[in-house]
């Protein structure tokens, strides 16, 4: 094949459309059939279970889903319109009857609240994700606390000999399946790898090599291959834990600095607790506010210009820090460039905690983290400051920024 038909073949693998989009949908239900069982075995479906599919192509597997459990919800995601339009027109009676529902969206944003699945399932689309971490994010958002989510991928080690792959995809294997799981708030609970031989895509016969991982929203669940630390303690320590943080003091870190304060940063969550549950992260983000006004009077004590700023990050507990920083050299004042004052944040209950903070001046922003399994790592960030708390950490931005 020519490098254009392989480019096309990716192109209608990403998102299916024109009479070839029918034809590749047929030819992906076909080859994708037993990764799609997989899937849908790996969920554990239980009766009033509320689905949601990330990228259903033609959806000719609908049925599989219902035949698990009684009263079954089913929600399907797809960017190509003419999959939604056709997974409609082939189960417009369970459209009709409100069991199944077909959306397009925009490969981001998932269009529905926090909170409102007990199942996801999403079958080769992993390598399409611009966005992985904050997708998986996303992902957790519309989540139940205790829901699954399983992810079907073909191994990098066989999806690299694929001539198409090189036109797109990201390829993943368990090293940095695990790493991404690591930055998203999940918790892996299993990983399954299966072997069959299928007919390729370019109509030749190979072996394939996939997985299906079930990762958990969880609570309280020890059983998970990558629980949180906080899940060693009993309920008594987790008590006791949070009680520190009512009286948690960091100005007890800072006797032996003197006067000087060169970008000297304070944590309140410094394991990370709160980073899979804003209910574990509030009380962090509280004992870390409620210091603010304590390390502001003590760098004014030093008699030098000084300013302090706060540095939130969208879904990064252990990162949530304040800055005290004081003019003893270079880089004084501090000034960010590049800021908004329209909020990025796709957590929307760490936004709202944000606006609810009286007093604040807040900027939002994103950087590049790289990651060497994963590559860049986009992080957003909301910066905080009070304006009668020393000299400004933001440029001027424009009234329109």
């Amino acid at each position: 094949m020519t490098e254009e038909q392989l480019r096309q073949i990716a192109g209608q693998l990403r998102n299916p459309h024109g009479e070839g989009g029918l034809k590749m949908a047929d030819v992906m239900h076909e080859s994708n059939i037993a990764m799609t069982v997989a899937a849908i075995d790996a969920m554990d479906l239980q009766n009033n279970d509320r689905v949601l599919e990330i990228g259903h192509g033609n959806c000719a597997h609908l049925e599989l889903v219902f035949a698990k459990a009684q009263s079954i919800q089913y929600n399907g995601l797809d960017i190509s319109e003419l999959m939604t339009d056709t997974a409609k027109s082939a189960h417009a009676k369970r459209v009709q009857e409100g069991s199944a529902g077909f959306t397009t969206y925009n490969g981001h944003i998932l269009p529905y609240d926090t909170g409102s699945f007990d199942k996801i399932f999403t079958v080769n689309t992993i390598y399409f994700w611009a966005e992985p971490v904050s997708f998986l994010r996303e992902i957790h958002r519309v989540m139940k606390p205790d829901g699954r989510l399983c992810i079907a991928f073909g191994q990098k080690a066989y999806m690299k000999n694929l001539p198409f792959t090189s036109f797109g995809f990201q390829l993943y294997d368990d090293r940095k399946i695990k790493t991404l799981i690591k930055n998203s708030g999940f918790h892996l609970y299993s990983t399954n790898t299966f072997n069959d031989h299928i007919t390729s895509k370019t109509g030749e016969p190979i072996e394939r090599i996939y997985t299906v991982i079930s990762l958990e929203k969880s609570r309280d669940n020890p059983n998970t291959l990558y629980a949180p630390l906080w899940l060693g303690k009993k309920k008594r320590g987790l008590r006791r834990y949070f009680k520190k943080l009512d009286k948690l003091s960091l100005i007890e870190n800072l006797h032996n600095f003197g006067n000087d304060f060169y970008f000297k940063h304070v944590h309140a969550d410094n394991t990370g607790f709160g980073t899979g549950s804003f209910k574990r992260r509030k009380p962090h983000l509280d004992a870390l506010f409620r210091q603010f006004e304590p390390l502001h009077q003590r760098l004014k004590s030093t008699g030098k210009a000084f300013q302090i700023w706060a540095i939130v990050y969208d879904y990064d507990s252990y990162n949530d820090r304040i800055y005290l920083h004081t003019d003893c050299g270079e880089d004084f004042p501090c000034q960010y460039n590049q800021l908004s004052k329209i909020s990025n944040l796709k957590n929307q209950e760490l936004h709202n905690y944000l606006e609810s903070l009286n007093g604040f001046t807040r900027y939002y922003g994103e950087l590049y983290e790289m990651d060497d399994e994963i590559g860049p790592l986009l992080k957003r960030f909301c910066l905080l400051f009070r304006q009668d708390a020393g000299l400004s950490p933001v440029k001027t931005i424009s009234p329109e920024a």
